[in-house]
């Protein structure tokens, strides 16, 4: 066809494809992965220099270890121990003292013969007052008595021989020299002192010899047995001499 005019031949082969367009990145996200980068590059070099938490620590103390100390066991006593006590002390009771022995009571000791030779010369209701014992050179033996409920006072000497008991007995009339051998009667004080003979029993044995005086201490009869060789001398400190010469008669002795 040649009277109109042809179209221009047109390349209809595919175009090249076009680059993607690019995303649209929201301005908020941008920031944050900006800052995150930041923070990261800041650690990184802390870590490596040592710096902030990363630096290394300037006084290490060692921490301290406890030690539990045993406490120290007690030392071993006689008993076990006890709490202390919360309320008052308590008492401890007192040990009971043990119980002594009695005592044995001594035994008599016997007297010597001569002693309880005399008291048995002596009257019994005047014997029970008495104590006797040895006596010395000439005095064989002699016993002390309070008779009469101890109103009176008589002491009975017992001699080895009649020589000596009249030795002794004839120093004693000495003594007061207004006194005069066979004179006054002991039976009458009025006529004190008086000195004599006596006789004993209802056929008048001779006895011995009777001394009877009174003097600011008291009033006294002194006697001999010439048969046992004993010397008496009673004594009343209440100048009774009623009382004194009727114990030498009924009560006396010696037998």
């Amino acid at each position: 066809m040649t009277g109109e005019p042809q179209p221009e031949p047109r390349d209809v082969s595919p175009p090249p494809p076009s680059p993607p367009p690019a995303a649209d990145v929201p301005p908020l996200a941008l920031a944050g992965l900006l800052i995150a980068v930041i923070v990261g590059l800041l650690l990184v070099i802390a870590l490596i220099f040592g710096l902030g938490p990363f630096a290394p620590p300037t006084d290490i103390s060692p921490t301290p270890t406890t030690v539990v100390q045993q406490p120290p066991s007690p030392a071993p006593t006689d008993r076990p121990t006890s709490p202390p006590p919360t309320g008052p002390a308590p008492t401890e009771p007192t040990p009971a003292l043990p119980t002594p022995a009695p005592t044995p009571s001594p035994s008599p000791v016997p007297l010597p013969t001569d002693a309880a030779s005399l008291l048995g010369r002596i009257p019994e209701e005047v014997r029970r007052t008495c104590a006797a014992q040895r006596g010395t050179s000439p005095v064989v033996a002699f016993a002390t008595c309070t008779p009469v409920d101890g109103t009176l006072v008589v002491v009975y000497s017992l001699y080895a021989s009649a020589a000596e008991m009249h030795d002794v007995y004839d120093r004693l009339v000495a003594m007061s020299a207004e006194i005069e051998r066979d004179t006054g009667s002991c039976a009458r004080p009025t006529t004190w002192p008086a000195e004599g003979e006596y006789t004993v029993g209802e056929e008048g044995r001779p006895g011995g010899r009777l001394l009877c005086i009174s003097a600011d201490d008291g009033a006294s009869i002194t006697w001999t047995d010439d048969l046992l060789n004993i010397l008496s001398v009673a004594t009343s400190r209440e100048m009774n001499f009623q009382r004194l010469w009727l114990f030498w008669q009924t009560e006396s002795g010696p037998y």
